[in-house]
């Protein structure tokens, strides 16, 4: 899959189900929530397992073989170890104002990050590749984990407001 059409594409997220479109053409479609998810992306179907709890793990994996692993690593939750084959990524997310997931290679250089306004009803993540940084591999994979990593934030933010709203 090409990396530029993916750069000017916009996620749609209706009914459980996530489609990365461009110029009206589906690009990658995911079902969203639960622990499995699958992932369908051009000929390919990748499938997501979410494990554990407080320390909770992503594994995307293809016919049986593990592509990507994304273990929370940091002491808040907020910090995330990215493998991808031999590759270590770090990822970072922040709830705010907005959400925010960035993910930096081994040399610091950012490869993926996610925006989300926090303040609308039902935002859209925008995110930026810099698609020198990685092979483009790991940048399709990173895109995949990145939105399920953004919408677990807006979600997790979500259910926090509905608490403090029903006690207060």
């Amino acid at each position: 899959m090409d990396l530029k059409s993916i750069k000017s594409a916009q996620w749609n997220y209706r009914k459980g189900i996530a489609q990365l479109i461009n110029n009206q053409s589906v690009l990658l479609s995911m079902t969203v929530g639960g622990q499995e998810s699958e992932v369908l992306l051009g000929g390919r179907r990748l499938k997501i397992k979410k494990t554990g709890f407080w320390r909770p793990k992503l594994t995307i994996t293809e016919m049986g073989s593990i592509l990507l692993t994304q273990t929370t690593t940091g002491l808040c939750g907020y910090t995330r170890e990215v493998r991808i084959g031999g590759r270590l990524y770090t990822g970072k997310a922040s709830a705010m104002m907005h959400f925010n997931v960035t993910y930096r290679n081994a040399q610091g250089n950012e490869v993926l990050s996610y925006h989300m306004n926090a303040w609308k009803w039902k935002p859209t993540p925008q995110f930026i590749i810099n698609e020198l940084a990685a092979p483009s591999e790991d940048v399709l994979l990173l895109l995949i984990v990145g939105y399920r990593t953004i919408r677990k934030l807006k979600q997790d933010s979500d259910s926090t407001a509905t608490i403090v709203a029903a006690t207060g």
